[in-house]
């Protein structure tokens, strides 16, 4: 059977999300596995990936709008916009206190908070991967060199901000059931929850520094979790990659033991699972099979669901989903379904 569809992960703390996507090539002994939405090495939260002829589905996953939870730290900035950075700029403890006490900070936090949110614009970091003449932005930056950038639109809706002093932050985070990847630094007295929803292309750890720098109190990330991406949430029993390695130890390294258990855990979720959002049409066998073998394949327009010029439409044999496609009028009463990319082989219908 062809292995074929989704897997969520929680990323661990620490690694690439490419270190991730090697991690699943070793437990499904495929290499045709990829992700949805890269996140930093230092972030966790959902990563969908993509495996078998699956990975196919990823082009049209790439403008899921994220959520995140996000902890920052006050008083200081650092040159990666994260905790993994080495501080660029500070200000005294005693002057983030001081604001924080006579009120000013959660004045300033009310008024920034509008401005940087709904439809805004925001320049690339330069620790990134986006790629300037072939090379990622990051390399440059490792070498203390900076790249012209282009702001670029993004939407941010911001559903929660508070600020919090050292001795609130426990308490505030365990109802939050929002679990620090590593322990908050000694020394650190004032801090930033945020929780946002945000567009393909949102820098979280720009948005953070950019919101710092507004307050006059200056903010790097300490903690980022993504909590949704797309129609998928991050759960309280989603593993990450170190459980499936582990697990995957436990059955001897037996790759059909494995699926089968990532199966009956409900771990796996098909591709249609990804684009609920899509109409779709049912096919027979026979218009089934041509249209996996790239065959001509024609409908009538009585039955066919309503749907806009050129939308997409997820096309099925049955349960299974076969390609992502639209309709294109060839008369009065006759369209032909054009596919953009087709989910599974001839050999497996």
């Amino acid at each position: 059977m062809e292995k074929n569809g989704l897997i969520i992960i929680d990323k661990d703390p620490g690694i690439t999300s490419f270190s991730v996507v090697s991690r699943l090539r070793k437990i499904f002994g495929i290499k045709r596995i990829g992700h949805c939405g890269t996140l930093d090495p230092f972030a966790t939260g959902v990563l969908p990936l993509a495996f078998g002829r699956g990975t196919a589905a990823i082009q049209f996953m790439e403008d899921y709008r994220k959520s995140y939870e996000v902890l920052a730290v006050l008083g200081q900035e650092r040159d990666t916009q994260d905790r993994e950075g080495s501080i660029s700029r500070r200000i005294s403890r005693e002057e983030v206190k001081k604001m924080w006490q006579t009120g000013e900070l959660a004045r300033r936090i009310g008024l920034a908070s509008k401005e940087m949110s709904g439809h805004i614009n925001q320049l690339p970091p330069m620790f990134s991967a986006l790629k300037h003449k072939g090379k990622a932005l990051y390399e440059y930056a490792r070498k203390g060199r900076e790249i012209e950038r282009k702001a670029r639109p993004i939407h941010v809706r911001l559903e929660e901000i508070a600020l919090l002093c050292r001795a609130d932050l426990p308490a505030f985070l365990e109802e939050k059931n929002f679990i620090p990847a590593w322990p908050i630094p000694d020394g650190e007295e004032f801090f930033l929850y945020a929780r946002l929803d945000v567009s393909k292309g949102t820098y979280i750890r720009s948005w953070i520094e950019d919101l710092g720098r507004k307050i006059g109190s200056l903010a790097y990330c300490e903690n980022l979790k993504r909590i949704k991406c797309g129609p998928f949430l991050l759960k309280t029993n989603t593993p990450n990659s170190n459980d499936l390695l582990a697990q995957y130890d436990k059955f001897e390294q037996d790759r059909e033991k494995m699926f089968s258990y990532l199966q009956e855990q409900g771990f796996l979720y098909t591709i249609a699972d990804a684009f609920a959002d899509r109409k779709r049409i049912q096919l027979p066998g026979d218009k089934a099979k041509d249209l996996v073998r790239g065959k001509p394949v024609f409908l009538e327009e009585e039955g066919l669901p309503q749907y806009d010029p050129g939308e997409e439409l997820l096309v099925f044999y049955k349960k299974t989903c076969l390609a992502m496609a639209f309709l294109q009028k060839t008369d009065n009463r006759r369209y032909q379904i054009k596919t953009k990319r087709v989910f599974i082989s001839h050999e497996n219908l």
